[in-house]
């Protein structure tokens, strides 16, 4: 397992610039949009309870701010994360054709060479492509779910523990359900 994570650390190591700035900013866009939440707040209590009328013409002009911040930060990310993408891509291409230049002749006349082209182009942006989305999905939703709890916990320490507490159950209430209707659906489709 440590070889294919330090396989993959290898093809990011050139792009670690670009592959920083893409992480920073869906960095950014978990912390915004987690933010958002904890704004509602305010904008309910001045603006729509509080009647502050100043208050409730800068709304517009605030949600603007944030939505085009947001994004932003997310076209920023997308392209970050994907140059660096297409650049590991077409680096493994490289060295897969390098290799297969190496490979018997015996190999050839087995399958066909579009078939060994079609393979090597699709592995190697698969990798890639799953790769950085992987990374932009853990950043920016892990930021997301903290920046989500914390306002929780802030708002209501007590509702956020029994929350939590209860959360385990709900998986496994979920879980049994699931295998419980898949089992019943092959045994529909066993009898039909």
């Amino acid at each position: 397992m440590s070889y294919h994570i330090g396989f993959v650390v290898a093809q990011f190591k050139p792009y670690w610039r670009s592959f920083l700035l893409g992480f920073i900013a869906s960095c950014a866009y978990g912390i915004i949009d987690g933010a958002l939440i904890w704004l509602v707040k305010p904008l309910m209590d001045k603006g729509f309870i509080g009647h502050d009328y100043r208050f409730m013409h800068k709304i517009p002009l605030f949600l603007l701010a944030i939505f085009l911040l947001r994004s932003l930060v997310t076209f920023t990310a997308h392209y970050f994360l994907s140059k660096v993408s297409v650049a590991i891509a077409s680096r493994l291409r490289k060295d897969l054709f390098q290799d297969l230049l190496h490979y018997p002749a015996s190999l050839f006349n087995q399958k066909s060479c579009s078939d060994l082209v079609s393979k090597i182009n699709d592995q190697s942006i698969i990798l890639a492509d799953s790769a950085t989305t992987l990374i932009n999905l853990v950043a920016r939703e892990g930021l997301t779910i903290c920046v989500l709890v914390t306002v929780m916990l802030y708002a209501s320490p007590v509702f956020t523990v029994i929350y939590l507490l209860s959360v385990p159950f709900i998986v496994a209430v979920l879980s049994y359900a699931t295998r419980h209707s898949i089992v019943m659906q092959r045994t529909v489709l066993q009898s039909s």
